[in-house]
């Protein structure tokens, strides 16, 4: 009879073990500017050339002559009037149970550090959004607000808008207590005025 148990009990214990897939793990990274968590797929947004490259290009239909006057009123334009987000998706390996994602919830950071290469001028902080799924983590926020962090720093949210102000270059980083959850993306984000 204790045969039995024992074989019955490691039966159950590999069943577990298979149904819960191991540790949660980071399956996949990508820079997400936009996430429709219902179908589970990346949206580009206002940016061309998401795909495998380094270099992200917003076409921005309102000239800076015909637009807002100032950086701030620009970034106040693209955060209210027409929102460019930038953001992070990290997949999981497996789906995370309830026990794990209240645990993530608490142990994961979703960092920015914005910097401009000309001016040598950076900031880092916290990204606003956080989203937490089954499936994985969506870090999230508003170019406009970034812009204007990294504008204030450099002391010019007053002056004119140019398009020779870009590229800027944005790092997107998800922070754990445990290393292997910890992931970052970089990239180069141009803007052109037609």
């Amino acid at each position: 009879m204790n045969w039995i148990s024992f074989r019955t009990l490691s039966a159950i214990a590999f069943l577990f073990t298979i149904q819960c897939g191991g540790d949660l793990e980071v399956g996949s990274q990508e820079f997400c500017p936009d996430y429709d968590a219902i179908d589970d797929v990346c949206l580009s947004g206002a940016f061309n050339g998401l795909e495998d490259t380094q270099e992200l290009q917003i076409q921005f239909e309102m000239p800076p002559a015909q637009g807002p006057s100032t950086w701030k009123q620009w970034n106040h334009y693209i955060y209210f009037e027409k929102p460019i987000t930038v953001g992070f998706l990290v997949r999981w390996s497996r789906d995370a149970t309830l026990d794990e994602r209240t645990e993530l919830r608490k142990d994961l950071s979703c960092e920015f550090r914005i910097e401009h290469p000309e001016t040598g001028k950076g900031i880092n902080g916290h990204l606003e959004g956080k989203r937490l799924e089954e499936n994985g983590l969506w870090c999230f926020d508003y170019l406009g607000t970034l812009l204007g962090e990294l504008q204030k720093e450099e002391g010019i949210l007053n002056n004119k808008p140019e398009s020779s102000y870009f590229p800027v270059e944005l790092t997107l980083s998800v922070e754990s207590s445990k290393k292997h959850l910890r992931r970052e993306v970089t990239r180069r984000i141009l803007v052109n005025w037609r």
